[in-house]
């Protein structure tokens, strides 16, 4: 029961951290470089010299974004980890609790109605 517990509780915070992470602009800006960088390639009216110096900034700017989407999806696999960190012992063996079908199954489901319950009750 202490297990399920943990786990409802755990799934909740990465919920808030979901909802509270800029996922959606940095995806955003992740797909607009990606796809200023591939027009600026394909454009016979852009210099080479011209492309030498913006691709370089391009390349940069997603490889930001890239990480800090990667940083984002650690962050909220974080609850988790420290779950696993703090209760796996002898007794109860959270990591492979995690993995069992009925196990995932109630992370979705809860976290799907929470953030469902959470957007009725703020913007009703």
């Amino acid at each position: 029961m202490l297990l399920y517990l943990v786990i409802c509780i755990a799934t909740l915070i990465a919920c808030e951290i979901a909802i509270h992470a800029p996922f959606r602009s940095t995806l955003g800006e992740l797909l607009n470089l990606m796809q200023r960088s591939y027009k600026t390639i394909k454009s016979s009216k852009v210099s080479d010299h011209w492309k030498e110096t913006i691709l370089p900034i391009y390349s940069l700017r997603m490889f930001k974004a890239s990480f800090l989407l990667i940083y984002l999806i650690l962050l909220m696999a974080a609850p988790f980890a420290l779950a696993v960190f703090f209760l796996d012992n002898g007794n109860i063996d959270l990591m492979a609790e995690l993995e069992t079908t009925q196990t995932i199954l109630l992370m979705t489901g809860l976290a799907i109605l929470y953030i469902w319950l959470r957007i009725k009750i703020l913007h009703g």
